[in-house]
């Protein structure tokens, strides 16, 4: 035995909804009571009003329990029984309750809705439910509110700051005024996105230092107005190819951007403001740099720079700036390691040799006192600068002399030397200490018999005075393949046999090995020199001790490549190592379509190599 009830009402637009589930049993309870089998909403109806009970398989009793009548087929009763079959309406209340037999479902099924006018304001009846216990009684419909906030959204933040610019209250404001912020209150000043960074924090109350023209987004001019010496990325033309989007939707929104007069490549575009006080304007993430450079051959074919999108997983190797061609106008290019660059520096100066721990070098440098066991170390000869991110040059007088001395004589209790770098001096010195009457030859150097600069040196110079053929003789020693000279440097003999017109070539090392980034020293004071440059096991003074990318790439992962890290993961986006605004270092090289850069030398035999 089964009901099948059927509950039938009306949503606001009027539209059926119907309801149905299956009772099982043969007792149905009809109430008001929630957990009433059939629930009858309305107050007519108490808590447990009626049963419905089956007596056979199509036949019921419809009982009242509180003793309130109801009505079966207009009839007025307390108790009927009804032959499903047959079918019978019974109404309790503003409530019908229409029975009939399923066939399909072999169960009683039962159909309950509301009737008359009352099922009319069912609908009616909920709304006044919501009016009488919430705001909607009192307030004001929400289309109303609507349009009235959309308008006082409208006044207040267009209207209002549109009327304060017409009226030009901020052009009569003097500059203390700005600068304390005394003026009182501007409609204008709601379109502030936030409080500017601390470096533009004194421009607060100038909104016109950098917004020079209503409903005119900020042009770069306003900001070379202060930052007078920025300088382009590239070419502006190249820019705008290289920025180029290749998607549609890229190039739907560069479009719009443009319609609202918001052009790409601007200053604003990286260096974002009114982000608040303590932030920085100044260093974009890496997809910025990425957006260009990740395949900036395809956009660019005639471009020499490599793709990169990552320093971790997608960047060419390096390439510094590698002497091609020395003299007193060298010209560096720039040479990728993967080619295992030379270069002819002018100087013979073996790494190994001077950083060995066991051979003569080091017996010297522990003789004289500059070290207590083992040899010479990086420090020894490179010192670094003021700042510390690079090291000064290394210059004969101050790192070199102390073991490769040029005294050559003693005359009159003092040693003569000979002038380093100025080969033409340096002969005249040899003639004049000769044809003066010389003197006495240098003692060796206490403990260290010390072959350079040249036998000359420790021969019988007493009995040579005098004779114009002996100077001859130790000059040519002095410029001999195992002389003094020699010992460092690259010899050009005479122009004629018999001459002495013999040139050192000049010494000429690049000033910034990155033309187009930087390394700072600083931030690598825990680690041992060695375990980036090579020099242990340098035997050629021509090897570019710069290391590769692989080198860096123990520690420096990028921004995406975290996994690559041997050493210590250092996360390193395009601006650690790499600026924007090309300075004019990078301007001359820019200028050089060859990508070729000339150094001036200031002398034949005098390092150009600046402190970084």
């Amino acid at each position: 035995m089964a009901f099948l009830i059927h509950a039938v009402s009306a949503s606001a637009t009027g539209r059926e909804i119907r309801r149905s589930r299956r009772v099982e049993g043969e007792r149905v309870s009809i109430g008001r009571d929630p957990g009433s089998d059939i629930v009858l909403t309305d107050l007519e109806v108490t808590l447990e009003h009626a049963t419905l009970v089956q007596t056979g398989p199509h036949r019921l009793i419809v009982r009242s329990l509180k003793g309130v009548p109801f009505t079966v087929d207009g009839r007025s009763t307390q108790e009927a029984e009804v032959d499903a079959r047959a079918g019978a309406e019974v109404r309790i209340a503003g409530f019908r309750l229409e029975i009939a037999w399923d066939e399909a479902e072999q169960a009683i099924g039962v159909t309950v809705e509301r009737f008359g006018a009352v099922a009319a304001s069912a609908a009616d009846e909920e709304r006044d439910e919501r009016q009488l216990f919430t705001l909607a009684g009192v307030a004001p419909s929400r289309r109303l509110m609507a349009w009235g906030g959309a308008l006082l959204v409208l006044l207040l933040f267009l209207a209002w700051p549109i009327a304060s610019y017409v009226n030009a209250g901020h052009k009569t404001l003097t500059a203390e005024q700005m600068a304390a912020g005394t003026a009182g209150f501007h409609g204008d000043r709601s379109w502030s996105a936030g409080p500017l960074s601390s470096a533009h924090a004194g421009l607060t109350n100038d909104c016109t230092a950098c917004h020079a023209k209503a409903f005119v987004s900020v042009r770069d001019e306003s900001c070379k107005t202060c930052h007078t010496t920025v300088h382009d990325h590239a070419d502006p033309e190249k820019l705008r190819v290289a920025l180029a989007p290749d998607t549609i939707g890229g190039k739907l929104s560069l479009a719009v951007a443009h319609a609202f007069n918001r052009p790409a490549g601007r200053c604003v575009d990286c260096h974002t403001e009114h982000k608040g006080n303590d932030t920085r304007i100044a260093v974009p993430n890496q997809k910025f740099c990425a957006d260009c450079h990740a395949d900036l051959k395809e956009k660019l074919p005639e471009t020499k720079l490599g793709d990169t999108k990552d320093f971790g997983s997608g960047h060419p190797e390096f390439q510094p700036a590698i002497l091609i061609k020395p003299g007193d106008q060298p010209i560096f290019q720039r040479t990728s390691l993967d080619a295992h660059p030379k270069q002819e520096t002018g100087l013979i100066f073996p790494h190994d040799l001077h950083l060995s721990a066991t051979n003569g070098v080091a017996r010297m440098a522990q003789a004289l006192g500059q070290v207590k066991s083992g040899g010479l170390d990086c420090a020894g000869c490179h010192t670094p600068n003021r700042n510390g991110a690079g090291f000064l040059p290394v210059t004969m007088e101050k790192d070199c002399q102390s073991c490769h001395s040029l005294a050559f004589g003693r005359r009159d209790g003092q040693i003569r030397t000979l002038r380093h770098g100025e080969v033409d001096q340096a002969i005249a010195q040899v003639r004049d200490f000769y044809g003066a009457g010389g003197g006495t030859p240098v003692q060796p150097l206490a403990g260290y018999m010390r072959k350079r600069p040249g036998d000359f040196a420790a021969a019988q110079v007493a009995s040579l005075q005098g004779i114009s053929g002996t100077a001859g003789q130790a000059i040519r020693a002095m410029f001999a393949p195992d002389g003094t000279c020699a010992d460092c440097h690259r010899i050009t003999g005479p122009s004629r046999p018999g001459a002495l017109d013999y040139k050192i070539a000049a010494v000429t090392l690049p000033d910034h090995y990155f033309v187009n980034g930087w390394f700072d020293h600083r931030a690598h004071t825990t680690e041992d020199c060695a375990s980036c440059h090579a020099a242990p096991k340098s035997k050629d003074a021509r090897d570019v001790l710069i290391p590769g990318i692989a080198n860096c790439r123990t520690c420096h992962v990028g921004e995406n490549g975290g996994g690559i890290a041997k050493k210590a993961q250092v996360a390193s986006g395009c601006a650690m190592c790499h600026v924007y605004h090309k300075d004019d270092r990078r301007a001359a090289t820019a200028a050089n379509r060859e990508e070729k850069r000339k150094f001036t030398q200031p002398s034949a035999t005098t390092s150009v190599r600046n402190s970084e």
